[in-house]
């Protein structure tokens, strides 16, 4: 059975309370691997974004926040070409739904996203428009201070995401919610990946880099809590094999096999 969870997937515990349970203080960063964007409705703090760029040409986002009693939970992709510097893009959208959420939205390759200087560089706003209409705004402190995080974790993807589990034999829960875009229908152009082993939580992103000698992918945690062990694997150094419709092998870096039951 291959290796369940690497070093690179941090197990994300939080001091006094866990994610699910008591709230949470009002402050939410995405770590120093990914940059933490703000989505503002006046001068309060409503949603947020992580933002995990391969290069001036790709990235992916998480999302998660309210818009008004509205809760919602959602992945992204985001594509430009060699030419643009970084700055315009063309993007992918799926809300997660059945945890809670009340949204379940898809933009598939509708969006386009505009940025201020070159996404690698960590702008200062983005601006979405198409299927929906929002600007991020960087926190410079990386901190998205006055925002309490959704009271549920992620046990399901929903019907816009391929669905997978890595099984495990102590009874751990581990989720893998897959994003195609572009044309790749069978190897993802990104995911977001939950669980837990025990108390401890994690969540991570993953990201395709889609070279002319075939894709490879490589993952973010979102480091949500300073009080966890927090990594990264570089990307370009995991490989995605499909074997069937409802079985991944993941090498390279870290091992894992993903199956949808």
């Amino acid at each position: 059975m291959h290796r369940l969870i690497s070093h690179a997937l941090a197990l994300l515990t939080v001091v006094g309370t866990f994610w699910g349970g008591a709230a949470h203080a009002q402050s939410f960063t995405c770590g120093p691997y990914a940059f933490t964007y703000e989505v503002r409705s006046g001068t309060s703090v409503v949603g947020v974004r992580c933002v995990k760029v391969v290069d001036d040409r790709s990235f992916t986002f998480y999302g998660e926040g309210r818009w008004g009693a509205t809760e919602y939970r959602h992945l992204g992709y985001a594509i430009g070409d060699i030419f643009n510097g970084g700055r315009n893009f063309r993007g992918w959208s799926a809300d997660i739904y059945g945890n809670g959420e009340d949204t379940a939205g898809f933009a598939n390759g509708t969006l386009t996203l505009t940025s201020t200087a070159p996404i690698s560089s960590g702008p200062a706003i983005v601006q979405v428009r198409g299927a929906y209409t929002e600007d991020w705004y960087r926190s410079t402190s990386n901190v998205a201070l006055g925002f309490t995080r959704l009271p549920f974790d992620v046990r399901y993807c929903g019907g816009n995401l391929e669905q997978m589990w890595v099984p495990a034999m102590d009874g751990s829960y581990h989720v893998r919610c897959l994003l195609h875009a572009d044309g790749h229908t069978n190897e993802p152009a990104a995911w977001y990946g939950a669980g837990y082993r025990s108390t401890s939580r994690y969540e991570h992103l993953g990201t395709a880099i889609f070279q002319w000698d075939g894709p490879r992918w490589g993952s973010t945690d979102l480091c949500i809590s300073g009080a966890h062990y927090c990594g990264y694997t570089n990307y370009g150094s995991l490989g995605l094999a499909r074997q069937s419709d409802t079985s991944i092998i993941v090498t390279g870096a870290w091992g894992e096999h993903w199956l949808r039951f």
